[in-house]
């Protein structure tokens, strides 16, 4: 759910069994992964890269990611990837990345 390339990239960069253990050791403490709490099925990304309009494609990955307690889920009203903060604006180029927002009560 969080790469545009699906199973077919496991194994491969960004996406190691490696990569996966060390994250899986976050939520085994008992972290939350925010965004994904309120949207279980929901394909969006945090992160494009430049090359061959990757972002106008919506090939990214979603690898900027919020985690909290359940304390901190139960707090969250909202959960937002701010998608058009990425897009150039006034000639200006944005980051790769996009924002992610969490909102508490």
């Amino acid at each position: 759910m969080d790469s545009w390339h699906g199973e077919k990239a496991d194994d491969g960069l960004f996406h190691t069994r490696a990569e996966r253990a060390s994250f899986a050791k976050l939520t085994d403490l008992g972290l939350i992964d925010l965004y994904r709490s309120h949207f279980p099925d929901e394909k969006r990304f945090s992160w494009w890269d430049y090359r061959g309009g990757a972002f106008h494609r919506n090939q990214g990955l979603r690898i900027d990611f919020v985690l909290g307690t359940d304390a901190v889920l139960q707090r969250t009203q909202a959960v937002e990837i701010d998608r058009d903060f990425r897009k150039k604006k006034e000639g200006i180029t944005a980051s790769d990345h996009a924002p992610v927002f969490v909102d508490l009560s």
